[in-house]
Formats: C-alpha cells, structure tokens, sequence
C-alpha cells in the first residue's frame, strides 16, 4: 500500500475482546484511498496457536501497518478504541501515541445522526448504504461454528472460547439461542487448514480434503473482514454528506474529543482491594442468608414451603405466598396439550408436574406441587393488597415501588411487614452480590492490588450517558446496604502511593429545566444555596407544598435553621425518601397508568401530587409541554445549545414511537435533561484533560459516572493536592456559561475507599 494515502479504514479481528487479559489482533484489514483517487483494499493475517490463543504476528506487517497509519491523512474506524486497543496489544506496535486528531469514528458519527437505531456495520450498511453484509458474516459464522464442534470432540486441548477460561471471562458458554463465542473464535477455520501434518495422527478422523491454500475455510476471515473495512470507508464519505446538510460538523467534531479520553481510562482500569472485596461479599453474603432463613420461617408458619428466587426480582411462588392466586392465573403452567387444558383435580396438577419433570422444567414441577388443592384453599398466603401489576401479563408485582409502599403502609411488627422487609433487604443484596461476583471474575491481581478493565462505551444509549459492561462500572451504587451499612464503593480505591478526589454536580439534571425556564422559585434555590430553610435543596422546596403539615411541624419545633435536617431525619425513608424519587419522576415525565394525566403519583406516594408542582411551578410545566410537543412534530429533541460549539442547535437526540405513532411523555423530557446533563459532563473531561496534559500529566481520570468525576494523582501528605483540585472544580463549573446553567460542583477526598470521605 502506497504511503501517499489520504485517507484509510482500519478493522481488526482478535481472540476476544478481554485485552488485559491477554486477547491480541490475528488479522487487520485496510481499505484506502490514495492520491489518484484509486481505492485499495489488503489485509493481515496471522495464524494463531490453538494451544495458547497466542497470534503468530509477522512483525513486518505490523511496522507496516503503523507507517500507513503514520502516513495517512484521516483514519477511519468502526469502534475506534476497540481496535486502537488491539493495535496496542502488539509487542512489535511501533507507533507512539495514536493519532487521535487525525481519527473518524462512523460508530460516534452514526450516534449523531439517529441515536435511537442500532449502530453496528451490518445495520449502519444497511440504513445508508443500502447493502447487505450478512451473507459474509454468515459464511464464517457457520465455518467457526462447524470448526468449534470439531475442536470439542476432536482437539480438546486446544483454547476455544468458553465460560471460566482465564484469558477471556467475557466469554459465555453457547446455548441454544445464544451462539455469540464463536465470534471470539473466527481464527478456529484457518487453524485447521494451517495443522501442521505431523499433528494430524493425534486427531484421528480429521482430514483436510484440500491443500490448505484452496480450502475454503482457509481464507473465510478474511472475506468476512475485508467488506468491514470498506464499508466503514464508504459509511464515512456518506455520514460527511449528511452531517454537513444538517449542519453537525461542529458537534460531531466536539464529539470525537472525548475518544482519547475514553480510550485513557478505558486502558488504565481502575483500582481496588480484593480484600475488601471478599470482606464485603462474605457479609453481603451472610446478610442474605439470614433474609432467606427468615422468609422461609415466615412462610413455614402458613404451612408453605417457600423457594425464594436466585436473584432479586421476585420468582412466581414468592408472589403465589404474598398474594394467593386462583388457577386461572397460573395458565403459563400449563402445557400447550389437549390433556392438560383444563385442570380440575390434585392428580391434573401431579400429571402436569411430571411432564415438566421430563422436561427438565425443575421449577414449574415444583409449582405443579403448590398447586394441588389451592381450590379448597388448603394453602395459606400473607393475603397483601394488590398495589402495582405486571404490564405484561397484569399479574399482581413486587416491584421496588410496591415493595416501598408495603413497607409503609403495613402495621408495624406484623408478619406481612416482617416478610415484605426481609424480601427487600435479600433483592438489595443479591443485586450487589451479583456485581461484586462480576468484581472477583474481572479483577487482574497486581503486586499490592487489583485493577479492574471495563469496556466503557460513549454511545451505549439512547442519550449521551456512557454505558459499560465487563464490568459494568456506570452502576457502582453509593447507597448503602446491610447491617454495616457499606456500599459496593467500598471495594474501589486508590492504589498505594495514590490517593482519589470525586467532583459531583449539584443538582445537575434538576438545574437544567430551572434555568432553561427561568422558573422563580427553583432559580432561588440554586442561586442563594446558603439560605435558609431549604439551603438550596430542591427536594426539600416540593416538601413544603406537597407535606404542608409536616414541614410546618418541623419548622415550628426548631426553626428555620434546623427544619431541614430535622425532616430529613424524621423521614428519612419515607416521606423525603418518596419526594426525592417522585421529583426525578416528574422531571422525566411519569405517568400514572391510573389517570393518564402525566403524573408521578405513585413515586409520590400521594394521589394529585404532579398537578399540585404543575400548579405551583407554572413555567417548569410549559417547558415540559413544549418538548413534548416538539418530539411529537420532530420526531427527536435537543440538548440545550452550546454556544461554544454552535450557539443555534444542540446535540440531536431521537425519540422512538409507539405503534400508534405517539412519543411517550416520559422519552423527550427525560433525553433533554439527561442528554444536556451528559454534555456538559463530556465538554468538562475534554477541558480537564487539557489541564491535565500541561499541568499534572501523572494525574488522570479514572471514572466517570454520571454527574461524578473521579480523579487517581499521587498522594501527597496533608491534602496538598487541593489546590489542583480546586482549578478541576473551577473548569467543571465554567462549563455551565456556554449552556446557560449556573454550576456548582462539590468535592470528596479518598485516601483509601471510595466510600469514605476524608
């Protein structure tokens, strides 16, 4: 490929997607466009052997490979950090730092344009492109799936992709609807053909056919991977033509700021102690053992032998226990068969349940059993009030609402509160048990501690808020659970030698509507933090016209200055508790099946709660008409304007419609404030990240989730790092100027868990 090349696409193929722990590139395609305008198309392959999933990298194709990219005007790529990453892996990579300047993103481009579709090639090259690349993924999909089988039964020593293998935890086992390992294992076909003969008597019954040059397994990556590398390059030349009749060049450009960035904190992983690890899963774990035990022996005095769910939502014979059910109820018991279409009789219910047992349906067997005689009501339940249903089936729900309104409404000491209590604390704590399992199986042990790498992805929503999986780290709760009342932050911490500083914005997403309305009251909040009674909380402002009665009670009893913390700890779990939810509720549009009005009465807890704020906050509730109503004629909603980036438009975000052709209330408002909020998060690490690079290049970012902003730099004794983090403070607050939102951010220090403030 000639070095005068303007512009290239770039795709790689690896063992897996698990870079640190030990997946690498097997073959990287190129398609270019040189001076002449001629487009050239080669690639890269490597054998990779089977016994060490360890590529055969020829280190003259990678010197290669980096003077094109050196050499080249503009770099093209599907998933830019994915595959500079993969690059990255490669001892012989002799390119320095990766041009981020000179680098296009189509999956970031492709965001833009419609945020709501699906943002892979094969349907990107579909929407613009009008051409259909399945074909290509199909042909190596069943040539890998066909090599996977014949490894399994014939070469089971070599490293396929499955469920616990050390270098890839990613990897799930293959099911019957879900094939996805074979994508790690595309290498397998090509690896049959290049099997060295003398290998060949330790796997009897495996013959080639062909020469390995002319069987068609032996190029069938390849083919699959070229049209990956020109579709992105044409995908490209497509989005440019668009972008620039829209008018998005600006956005687009600010957007692709925020790779390095991404890519940065995505490489460097973030730090923790496996010790405190096991600490906190060994008594999240007893804690919810002992939850388990006293729901079975509650539901033992109703003479019901109880089978709680694995996890935390709750199976159907914790709701049979809670709420009693007629057969009718059950028909998802039943089998699609003549002689079981109608049962009446206790031997109906035991025929039933030895066909499931045949079936290897263990827990519709066991539910066949607790049926038997429930039409003579032999079986006992807690009798609770149906609260919320299910949309799918109507079938009564125990969903964190419900299960929060039980706990309120219920008579104290009785045994129905007892087990709706004990239910909740055990779904609390199998939810963080699950992330702190997915902590042990990712983590990579250093010398003195544990890093975990999580694949961050900038366009994972429908709106600008980052998602991540392998770990999913945009999910690390703060709030606290169990008898010690830790969080799952309590695992994440800085590194000896490091310490940690977090930058949460205040009120951020409640501060955007105030200021784009120029609501009166909320303005009073957040301009005067300091005055009394409600010091700049917006939660505590609803309070006082929604719980009149009790915030005038509180007022009465220690004054203006002390209302505030005095509501707070009076209700800590129940009226403030239920306000704070039902103002993101509201903020977001909710609507109360019950009326259809627009409501968020049941996050309230209080009937006519949304229209009593809409009546108060006049302005707030025109805001929210007016981008309902924009969606509905547009079809999308926009951030606020940058002024900065381009002062007329924000960053486009598109609203999906129901069947009726109608935009959920809940979808516009929700992506303007959260989409906004999200911008101004990007724009401020792209800013800090200058700072960062001339000022304190050994400190970095190392988490971002949602309003918050973590920092890992070098421990220095006393604080003394206060003075940078105040500038951090002052560049995420300026942010807010070229929005039009007045910003204040505050400041945590961790010297050694995240969830301890110092």
């Amino acid at each position: 490929m000639e070095l005068d090349t303007k512009i290239i696409s770039l795709d790689t193929e690896t063992t897996g997607v698990d870079f640190a722990h030990g997946a690498k590139p097997y073959l990287v395609t190129l398609c270019s466009e040189n001076s002449k305008g001629q487009l050239e198309n080669t690639w890269y392959e490597w054998d990779v052997d089977p016994f060490t999933r360890e590529p055969i990298v020829n280190e003259e194709d990678v010197e290669e490979i980096s003077l094109i990219v050196d050499g080249c005007k503009e770099i093209v790529l599907q998933n830019s950090k994915f595959d500079v990453q993969a690059l990255h892996t490669l001892d012989s990579w002799c390119l320095g730092s990766w041009p981020w300047e000179k680098t296009y993103d189509t999956l970031l481009a492709a965001h833009l344009l419609d945020s709501s579709q699906k943002h892979d090639l094969t349907t990107l090259s579909l929407i613009y492109l009008n051409l259909n690349v399945e074909p290509y993924e199909d042909s190596i999909k069943n040539a890998t799936k066909k090599a996977r089988t014949i490894a399994k039964s014939k070469c089971k020593d070599w490293l396929i992709a499955n469920e616990g293998l050390s270098c890839m935890p990613s990897a799930k086992v293959a099911s019957e609807n879900d094939d996805k390992p074979w994508k790690f294992d595309m290498w397998l076909p090509r690896a049959f053909c290049r099997l060295r003969p003398e290998l060949l008597p330790i796997y009897p019954g495996w013959t080639l056919g062909d020469a390995p040059e002319l069987h068609r397994w032996y190029s069938a990556c390849s083919e699959y991977s070229n049209p990956d590398s020109i579709t992105t390059l044409a995908l490209k030349s497509k989005f440019d033509k668009i972008i620039e009749e829209k008018n998005l060049g600006a956005i687009l450009a600010e957007r692709f700021k925020i790779l390095p960035i991404v890519y940065q904190m995505q490489n460097r992983g973030i730090t923790l102690s496996e010790e405190r690890l096991d600490d906190l899963h060994k008594s999240y774990s007893e804690e919810r053992k002992a939850s388990d035990n006293k729901c079975h022996s509650l539901a033992k005095m109703f003479d019901y032998k109880l089978e709680l769910p694995r996890g935390a939502a709750a199976n159907n014979l914790t709701k049979f226990f809670c709420f009693g059910r007629s057969r009718e109820d059950w028909k998802d018991h039943i089998p699609n068969r003549k002689a079981f279409r109608n049962p009446q009789t206790n031997e109906d219910w035991i025929a039933i349940g030895k066909h499931w047992e045949s079936k290897g349906d263990t827990a519709k067997a066991t539910a066949c059993k607790e049926f038997m005689g429930r039409g003579q009501f032999e079986v006992k339940w807690l009798d609770l009030p149906i609260i919320s249903k299910t949309k799918k089936t109507g079938s009564p729900s125990l969903n964190k609402a419900a299960k929060a309104e039980y706990l309120h409404i219920l008579p104290q000491r009785s045994i129905q509160k007892s087990f709706i209590k004990n239910l909740n604390a055990r779904g609390k704590l199998s939810t963080a048990l699950s992330y702190l399992e997915s902590y042990k199986k990712f983590a990579i042990k250093r010398d003195c501690y544990s890093q975990l790498f999580s694949s961050l992805n900038p366009t994972g929503t429908h709106t600008l808020r980052w998602s991540s999986k392998n770990p999913n780290q945009q999910q690390v709760s703060s709030q606290t659970i169990g008898e010690l009342e830790r969080s799952c932050r309590y695992v994440f911490g800085p590194a000896p030698g490091r310490e940690w500083w977090s930058l949460d914005y205040d009120n951020l997403e409640l501060r955007i509507p105030a200021y784009e309305c120029k609501e009166p009251a909320m303005l009073e909040l957040f301009e005067n933090p300091n005055k009394a009674p409600f010091f700049g909380s917006y939660h505590l402002l609803i309070v006082s016209i929604l719980h009149k009665k009790e915030w005038k009670e509180c007022l009465e009893e220690v004054g203006e200055l002390e209302a505030a913390n005095l509501f707070k700890k009076k209700y800590k779990s129940t009226l403030y508790a239920w306000t704070k939810n039902g103002n993101f509720a509201e903020l977001y549009g909710a609507v109360d099946k019950s009326d259809g009005l627009g409501t968020a009465d049941v996050a309230f807890h209080l009937k006519g709660a949304q229209s009593i704020i809409s009546e108060r906050l006049t302005k707030k509730t025109r805001l929210n008409k007016k981008w309902i109503n924009y969606a509905e004629e547009y079809g999308y909603i926009e951030t606020m304007p940058d002024k900065e980036i381009d002062p007329k438009k924000g960053y486009p975000l598109f609203c999906a419609r129901t069947r009726w052709g109608k935009v959920k209330p809940t979808i516009p408002l929700n992506y303007h404030v959260q989409g906004t909020a999200c911008w101004i998060i990007m724009r401020a690490m792209i800013k800090l990240q200058e700072f960062i690079n001339i000022n304190c290049p050994d400190s970095f970012m190392t988490m971002q989730v949602h309003d918050e902003v973590v920092f890992d730099m070098p421990k220095i004794e006393g604080k003394g790092n206060q003075i940078l983090v105040d500038k951090f403070r002052d560049i995420m607050e300026s942010i807010g100027e070229d929005i039009g939102v007045t910003l204040t951010c505050g400041i945590d220090y961790h010297s050694t868990s995240w969830s301890q403030v110092n």
